[in-house]
């Protein structure tokens, strides 16, 4: 049960197994545990909290759906810079005011990066990584308690060897990951223009600038105080000078902070074989109780079924003789003889077995065809109807002479 008593004596606990004093350079991040903040800050005064963006947008997103209203929820949680998160929500408000309300009630200075502190090296605004872990954990979670502590130490303990054996790898100063982060980063420095001026530099871009102090390890964006890692503006910067960038990271991603992280690992735990005997009594299984709801029924078992699951083989034998020889899944109902059927034939059925009235066999009598005469070639000519009531037609006038008729 998460109540305050539970969080104080987790976080003494991990204050004390972490030496993490009172808090300083540490961020938690939560998801939207209100009732946290103030036991964190009981315990660890200085630490900096933060909530998880993706849960409030889940929430979010269940009132006031769109993508042009996610887009603009994430470029605002992502500004760096207080202007630009400003810039974002007048744009939300202007296309519903309600949600621009919604946003501005969830506290922007917990989950955007324009609020956060610097020098932490930590620019997230979700715990992305407490859901990674929580997503190879699921089966385990599901198992009673022993046997879950039990699967995660193992994971652990491969995990953390997985990892030593993998850092033997680099070549590099900078973890590889970092570095592909970098390159991220700087992936557009060719469209900044960079301008030298003493111990500083401007790089611009159109209308943007920002001014880049690499003794300082410092960018008006904000992104590499936030992040550890040179920004676009200050890669442009240190390929000006023509150094390289890997000597600009922050310390935190080195190599070495990596194996020191992963230095103390779980160790082995001996089987209950090796254990010391003691004279307390063992723990049993807790007593079942009725449940609260209604039960269900029970299910009609069948006669060789027994006890499902734990019937054994006596037990069903014993069922079997108590049962009423009626049932067709009972071995003592007499059942009719099996007539077994005959083979079905391969192949295509034969024609003797059609009717011989039908036309495709061929013992059907058939009419004898009669000849066609052969059709006369040419044109065929139009057939003239004669009307013998016209007094026009030819054939009219020659019968009427010969009946010797004047006309």
């Amino acid at each position: 049960m998460e109540n305050k008593s539970n969080w104080t004596w987790f976080l003494e606990l991990l204050n004390g197994d972490l030496y993490l004093i009172d808090g300083r350079g540490l961020v938690v991040i939560s998801d939207q545990l209100i009732g946290l903040l103030q036991f964190v800050k009981d315990i660890l005064p200085h630490v900096e909290h933060r909530q998880c963006a993706r849960n409030i947008y889940a929430n979010f997103r269940k009132a006031y759906t769109g993508v042009e209203l996610k887009k603009l929820f994430w470029a605002a949680a992502m500004s760096c810079v207080e202007g630009d998160f400003k810039r974002h929500m007048d744009i939300i408000k202007k296309l519903n005011p309600s949600a621009y309300e919604h946003i501005m009630s969830k506290e922007p200075q917990t989950w955007c990066r324009a609020y956060m502190s610097t020098g932490n090296a930590c620019k997230a605004v979700e715990n992305g990584i407490s859901e990674c872990f929580n997503s190879i954990i699921v089966d385990a979670r599901k198992k009673p308690l022993i046997i879950m502590l039990e699967e995660i130490r193992i994971y652990i303990m491969e995990r953390f060897a997985h990892m030593i054996e993998e850092s033997t790898k680099w070549n590099t100063r900078i973890c590889p990951a970092v570095l592909k982060k970098m390159k991220l980063f700087g992936k557009n420095m060719r469209f900044w223009l960079v301008i030298h001026s003493q111990h500083v530099f401007e790089a611009r871009r159109g209308c943007n600038r920002y001014m880049v102090d690499l003794d300082g390890r410092y960018c008006t964006c904000r992104l590499w105080d936030l992040a550890g890692i040179p920004c676009v503006h200050a890669i442009a910067t240190i390929n000006y000078i023509q150094q390289t960038p890997d000597e600009y990271i922050d310390h935190m991603f080195s190599k070495e902070k990596f194996l020191k992280c992963y230095f103390a690992n779980t160790s082995p735990v001996n089987g209950s074989n090796l254990w010391p005997q003691t004279e307390f009594v063992k723990p049993l299984p807790p007593v079942s109780r009725r449940m609260p709801s209604r039960p269900k029924p029970e299910g009609i078992q069948e006669c060789n079924q027994g006890t499902y699951p734990y019937a054994t083989k006596e037990e069903r034998k014993e069922r079997k003789e108590q049962c009423e020889p009626n049932q067709a899944s009972c071995d003592r109902f007499e059942r009719q003889e099996h007539i077994p059927m005959l083979p079905k034939k391969k192949g295509r059925t034969r024609k003797e077995q059609f009717e011989p009235t039908q036309a495709s066999c061929d013992r059907y009598e058939r009419q004898e065809a009669v000849p066609m005469l052969p059709k006369k070639k040419g044109r065929a000519r139009k057939k003239v109807q004669y009307d013998p009531n016209q007094a026009s037609g030819s054939k009219f006038v020659k019968s009427k002479r010969k009946l010797g008729i004047n006309l």
